[in-house]
């Protein structure tokens, strides 16, 4: 009895582990698609995340997120940015939001947008999250999340 108590919890344990390897290791299919457009990138880190595989990782340098669909389906990439790296067409929107400082910045490119901009933008406890295209247009305006909102904004 003992002997079959300890292969169902030594089997229990081999399925565990195996699914934990399975949702950290992207289909075929995604990881063809990253290593094409992305061939240099190192220290690649994959998580399944809303239906998406996503993968963390350094390319020259810099620290990236990219997210692919399991058909390898590119759907976005992100970089974070210091804010001051915010190019200057995209900074005069801020002439709308008067009193308000870009705290977090990021990159963003999608099939859809060859280059967009995330920031959050805060004015002592408002933040906003802004989505702004290459040309400084708003796309999307929301009230900032709590895991975007955190009460500083980032580096202060």
């Amino acid at each position: 009895m003992m002997v079959r108590k300890l292969a169902f919890l030594l089997c229990l344990s081999l399925a565990c582990s195996m699914q934990l390897l399975a949702q950290n290791t992207a289909p075929q299919a995604v990881v063809t698609a990253f290593n094409q457009m992305f061939p240099a990138a190192q220290d690649v880190q994959w998580e399944f995340d809303d239906d998406q595989w996503e993968a963390e990782f350094a390319l020259e340098g810099e620290a990236y997120e990219a997210a692919f669909r399991a058909d390898g389906a590119w759907v976005e990439t992100e970089r974070e940015i210091d804010p001051s790296e915010v190019p200057e067409q995209v900074r005069t929107i801020m002439i709308k939001f008067d009193g308000y400082e870009i705290k977090e910045a990021t990159e963003l490119r999608t099939p859809d947008l060859p280059l967009a901009y995330e920031l959050l933008v805060r004015n002592g406890q408002d933040a906003v999250e802004l989505t702004v295209d290459g040309r400084g247009y708003v796309l999307k305006m929301e009230p900032a999340t709590e895991d975007e909102d955190d009460g500083e904004g980032g580096d202060q």
